[in-house]
């Protein structure tokens, strides 16, 4: 008997217990490096356009699937998950465009899109530190490096949960069909 809470013990500690996830994600001289715990995920130097959108059709072709309703679903979902995973990240934006007033509108432009995307992030996630730099560098040529450091909190209990809301707005936004029998 003492065995077996004591078991019981420890795996809702597991269950519970949040883990910290590493990741950093670099992009460099047309180069994309995403490392998880400093081990090399995807390394990249080259752009194949075609394989995403084949992947999305094909997707789409087997869950007949309105994207924007589940995108919208997600959100609503979590939203109201009060228990979201907490995340800390740095990153920082360097670029340069060929013109001077170019580079400083566009730097305007992204200041404030970033306010937009810690709305969106801040939906998912609860951002605990968060601190991103744009820095503007004023040369005769283009160039863009983005550095960004994550560390996720996740838990097992916090991932099946998620995974049911994921699954639960896939379910409420698929297209019916009537020809096929969908109903």
């Amino acid at each position: 008997m003492k065995v077996s809470n004591f078991v019981l013990l420890i795996i809702m500690l597991i269950i519970l217990t949040p883990i910290p996830i590493k990741f950093s994600v670099f992009y460099e001289d047309k180069v994309l490096n995403v490392k998880v715990y400093n081990f090399s995920a995807i390394s990249t130097n080259k752009k194949d356009k075609n394989l995403p959108n084949k992947f999305i059709k094909n997707l789409n072709k087997k869950l007949n699937l309105n994207y924007v309703k589940f995108i919208n679903n997600i959100f609503s979902n979590i939203n109201k998950y009060n228990a979201k995973p907490s995340i800390k990240f740095l990153g920082s934006l360097d670029y340069s465009l060929e013109d001077v007033c170019k580079t400083a509108i566009t730097y305007g432009i992204l200041s404030s899109f970033l306010a937009f995307l810690y709305r969106y992030i801040s939906i998912i996630f609860k951002v605990n530190n968060s601190n991103f730099n744009i820095n503007p560098i004023f040369k005769e040529y283009s160039f863009i490096n983005i550095h960004l450091k994550c560390i996720l909190y996740l838990s097992f209990g916090k991932i099946i949960y998620i995974l049911v809301l994921i699954l639960k707005s896939l379910i409420e936004s698929r297209e019916v069909n009537p020809v096929k029998g969908d109903l």
